[in-house]
């Protein structure tokens, strides 16, 4: 869009106006349209008009000496607006060279040699005299010259249709010829014919754009919906690929003078016709003629006086103003016109005079008028490149205009901080777009965590429209697949967001986004993504745990769809049942673009899991870290344990059970492995000891839990067994390690009886293959709780707290994300939304402008881990293998949270996002100066739109006052049209 060459654009018309200035009066002050401050919107598609019209009149100024006299301009116009019929230009040539005669010639060498001979006399016995004579010798070389005659004959004719034959118009022709010497053998110079292949451009624009009086009248339509700026529209693109056409034209005419003939013909051999010119066609320029295309405005004020136009021949007719327009008038067209006719005038005989001027037709190749032609083929190109860069210079002035009043050239970055202003503007408090950031946490208590996803380069999260719709009673239960076998339910709020980027053409620094999970000191969750495979499903493609400060970054992929209309346009011509293979396909890409992040709290399921009450594990943050520790690292089944005593036992008892079952469980898995150190030790000391004494080691059997004859695990050392704390959960140090022992035996309680009970349970084969499970007691004896014992009775308020369920907890505390407006109970099928966008984006998109987006994840992702308390978290990668791993601890969890799927999940949230993409041709710029369109409308717009189809509800509605305006507003999509209800 910015012109590449403005400065010296501005410097060749700074030069012209040195002219200007003498061609006008003194009182004139015409300067560069850039400059001008008086001018309006209108003035500019005025000055587009007059840069055309003068562009038209300077050519047929050029053709008229190429021989479009009056006559064959007239013959010409009644073909294409009489017989509509094409015209045409042409320039054909073709050469033939004969064979004239051979001679024999003398060539003397340059050199020569001077011999000098003494000559001694003897007159008498005395004397003696001597003479010395000079002699010259010089090198003489016979060689056969052949001579050649070369004839070259070119036509330049327009004709009318296809038939270059039929009553052509022919401008002008020469025959003629010269004659090349060779020698070394008898080959002909230059083959004996040849055609060149004829250079034709299309006249027929050029006189559509006449009037009878043959005045030039370009107009642009204003009306058309197509018309967009002063630069972009049909009749300017029109003018431009003519006068393109032409100037390529005009270097295909002029390279045959300067390379087929000058330099192919002449060059390459001895000619008399090279050795009489002076200098050579390539020296020719156009340095001397003036150029009357110039976008210059002028003041008002300094031409007041109306300038009678002078009768001209070839004039243009423009477009009547109010008398107030800074365009130069008729009157100044007609000084530039004459102005351009006396310098070609005069360059031309200057030009006859120093290639000679062509008095006999036959005489020479290359005389004057060949000269001349090359020339005005040089000018033909320079009014190309001058009303190219003038209509440029315009669209240029409006860049700077709109750069001056903002102070900058906005970026895409720069719009989408506009649009995110902009939308807490126009939208009511219920439907405007939020930021996509959320606190992981139960009603009422400290979170745990927190996701979002954001600009990497803005560091800020994105916005999207949110649906917020209830979880519990008012929504069905949805299920993650784990594995062939389980299916695990889980429940809870749901969120349905609409992200719309925005895409601008040529963004040097495009957004990159990313999906960024932290968890808190003490906390954890679990965060699986993946697509909603069906009404009912989500199917995680990636998961893992989060913990203890864990920072986990994934890049984002944005990946888009062609739009509605381009599909119906792709498949419109192919038959029955391929349109239905594309369009089952297109039907699978729409459903796998709903993208789902579900964050599942891990407390409040262990307590559903261990039978507990419902915050009974807030406080307790070494038992959380050794039950996750057990699940994750062990495997171990939950129902060794759940608490499993009278469901109306006093709190504290609850825990102080799932406490001790805690402990049993890793006092047998600190024996295992101290047996097993102890086994590896024994063996290694064995090896030791028989090598040294016979050199032989022999394979030892052994029931360790290693197999036998195999040597100790990495990590293993000579020294005491390590305790359970150092493999907890997340490579994180055992809660002893941070508050010391929290865990312990029950405490006795007065007035209970101790009783021992036998405990047996199984545990899995990879981990308790060899232990001996003991009997595990508790001495503690609980009440009957018979009714008429008080004592052991709990008080009313912890009785309350018992029988009060889970569900009657979080439904007292649901609200605790979004104001209780905007939100939806409402039953909502996710993969029938992109089909329901697909289908309102056909409908009401004219633009053609929005692509639905697949989101996927990336291949390397990033963690911040901190190793323990007493180091600074680092930054790891996750690799594909990396990644399948946490995937893998992440669903063992979950399976055992879920105990295999009989269990739901109720504290879990679904975070539901499908992007649309509102894509634009050009830069920001380049949309509101080239194409005039004011991307906030059409972004308005298409907002509106998916926001009307997400929440389902008239655009009305959506808009802060109530009401849309006419300007801005996509048409309305009304809650009946939207389907979006199950």
């Amino acid at each position: 869009m910015v012109m590449r060459n403005e400065q010296l654009f501005r410097r060749q018309v700074n030069d012209a106006l040195k002219s200007v200035q003498k061609i006008l009066n003194l009182t004139r002050t015409p300067r560069y349209a850039a400059d001008s401050e008086e001018s309006v919107y209108e003035d500019k598609f005025g000055l587009a008009e007059f840069l055309t019209n003068v562009a038209l009149a300077a050519q047929l100024n050029t053709l008229e000496r190429m021989g479009l006299t009056k006559d064959k301009l007239q013959e010409l116009f009644e073909i294409v607006h009489k017989e509509q019929r094409s015209v045409t230009l042409r320039f054909e040539a073709h050469e033939t060279c004969a064979f004239l005669d051979e001679k024999i010639v003398t060539i003397e060498s340059p050199r020569q040699e001077v011999l000098s001979m003494k000559i001694e006399e003897t007159k008498s016995e005395d004397a003696t005299s001597a003479t010395t004579t000079n002699y010259e010798r010089k090198v003489v070389t016979k060689v056969t010259e052949y001579r050649w005659n070369v004839h070259v004959e070119y036509t330049l004719v327009c004709f009318a249709g296809s038939d270059a034959h039929d009553n052509p118009v022919v401008l002008q022709s020469r025959a003629s010829s010269t004659i090349l010497t060779t020698t070394g053998n008898k080959e002909a110079p230059v083959p004996k014919r040849k055609d060149y292949a004829p250079m034709d451009v299309s006249l027929t624009w050029l006189l559509q754009s006449l009037t009878l009086d043959h005045v030039c009248h370009f107009r642009i339509d204003r009306s058309k919906v197509e018309t967009r700026t002063p630069r972009r529209n049909e009749e300017i693109d029109q003018a431009l690929e003519y006068f393109k056409n032409m100037a390529h034209w005009s270097h295909q005419f002029r390279d045959f003078f300067l390379t087929q003939v000058e330099r192919n013909i002449l060059g390459s051999h001895h000619s008399s016709d090279l050795a009489s010119r002076p200098s050579s066609f390539g020296t020719i320029d156009t340095a001397g003629v003036f150029v009357p295309v110039l976008p210059l405005m002028e003041s008002r004020s300094t031409s007041d006086e109306t300038e009678e136009v002078p009768p001209t021949t070839l004039t243009v007719s423009l477009r009547e103003t109010n008398g107030k327009s800074p365009l130069l008038s008729l009157g100044d067209i007609d000084c530039f016109l004459k102005e351009q006719c006396r310098s070609l005038d005069e360059v031309s005989s200057s030009l006859e005079k120093t290639f000679g001027k062509d008095e006999e037709q036959s005489q020479g190749l290359l005389t004057g008028r060949e000269a001349v032609l090359y020339m005005l083929c040089q000018h033909l190109v320079d009014l190309e490149q001058h009303l190219r860069d003038g209509v440029d210079s315009i669209e240029q002035m409006l860049h700077n205009q709109i750069v001056s009043a903002i102070g900058k050239e906005v970026q895409p970055k720069d719009f989408q901080e506009f649009v995110r202003f902009h939308n807490q503007k126009i939208f009511h408090p219920n439907y405007a777009p939020k930021p996509f950031c959320y606190a992981i946490r139960r009603p009422n208590r400290y979170p745990v965590g927190v996701i979002s996803i954001e600009d990497d380069g803005e560091k800020e999260p994105i916005e999207t429209i949110v649906r917020h719709i209830l979880g519990g009673d008012t929504s069905p239960p949805m299920f993650i697949p784990i594995n062939a076998a389980t299916r695990v339910e889980f429940t809870g709020e749901r969120y349905l967001h609409a992200w719309i980027r925005h895409r601008f053409a040529s963004d040097s620094n495009p957004s990159q986004f990313k999906l960024i999970a932290r968890a808190r000191q003490f906390s954890s969750f679990l965060l699986l993504v993946g697509t909603i495979g069906g009404p009912d499903r989500f199917d995680p493609k990636d998961a893992i745990i989060l913990q203890n400060k864990d920072e986990v970054l994934i890049p984002i992929l944005l990946n888009e769809l062609a739009t509605a209309k381009e599909f119906k346009d792709a498949i419109s011509s192919l038959s029955p049942e391929q349109q239905q293979f594309a369009k089952s396909f297109r039907g699978m890409q729409l459903e796998s673009s709903v993208f789902g992040v579900c964050v599942i709290q891990l407390k409040p399921q262990l307590e559903a899991l261990l039978g507990l009450p419902p915050d009974a594990l807030t406080k307790e943050i070494g038992l959380c870290q050794d039950l996750l520790s057990l699940f994750i690292e062990y495997q171990i089944p939950s129902d060794l344990l759940s608490f499993d005593g009278p469901s109306d036992a006093p709190l504290k008892d609850k825990v102080t059970v799932v406490k001790g079952y805690a402990e049993s469980v890793q006092t047998v898995i600190a024996k295992e492995k101290t047996k097993q150190m102890e086994e590896e030790m024994q063996r290694t000391d064995m090896r030791a000891e028989l090598n040294s004494t016979s050199g032989l080691v022999p394979m030892l059997g052994g029931g360790g839990a290693f197999g036998t004859g195999n040597a100790p695990p990495s990590g293993f050392q000579r020294q005491s067994a390590a305790p359970f704390g150092d493999q907890s959960f997340g490579q994180q140090p055992q809660s002893a390690s941070y508050f010391g022992d929290m865990s312990g035996s029950a405490p006795s309680a007065p007035g209970r009886r101790m009783k021992l009970q036998s405990v047996e349970r199984s545990m899995p084969p990879p981990m308790f293959k060899q232990a001996e499970m003991a009997e595990m007691a508790y001495e503690e004896d609980f009440c009957d709780y018979d009714e008429s014992e008080e004592d052991c009775m709990p008080d009313d308020e912890e009785q309350t707290h018992l029988e009060r369920s889970p569900s009657e907890d979080t439904e007292e505390t649901m609200d605790f994300h979004l104001p209780s407006m905007g939100r939806t109970s409402d039953e909502v099928d996710f993969t029938m939304i992109p089909k329901q966008l697909d289908s309102t984006f056909e409908k009401y998109d004219k633009d053609n402008a929005l692509h639905a987006t697949k989101i996927k994840l990336g291949d390397v992702w990033s963690r911040m881990r901190q190793a323990n308390l007493l180091v600074v978290a680092a930054e790891s990668t996750l690799e594909r293998e990396d990644q399948k791993t946490e995937k893998q601890k992440a669903f063992d969890l979950l399976d055992a949270l879920s105990r295999s799927g009989s269990l739901p999940i109720a504290c879990a949230e679904l975070h539901v996002v499908l992007c649309v993409t509102h894509c634009f041709e050009k830069t920001v710029m380049g949309t509101v100066i080239e194409d005039s369109i004011n991307p906030i409308e059409k972004v308005d717009a298409s907002t509106m739109l998916i926001a009307s189809t997400i929440h389902n509800v008239s655009v009305d509605e959506l808009h802060a006052n109530g009401k849309h305006t006419e300007t801005s507003l996509a048409p309305s999509v009304t809650k009946q049209s939207t389907g979006l209800l199950v």
